[in-house]
């Protein structure tokens, strides 16, 4: 998963992974910026090959 793979989740972190399905908008606002700009160059980039 490209979340566990750029670092923003650990794979057994089932509390972390829950409170990202409830509201990810939340969990995105409230994570340090560090981890909201890993999350946000991963879209970018799907986005990206989207439009390719």
């Amino acid at each position: 998963d490209e979340l566990v793979n750029a670092g923003v989740l650990m794979s057994g972190d089932h509390n972390a992974w829950g409170e990202f399905r409830r509201d990810p908008f939340r969990w995105f606002i409230l994570v340090p910026d560090e981890v909201s700009e890993k999350v946000w160059q991963i879209i970018k980039l799907k986005e990206e090959k989207k439009d390719e």
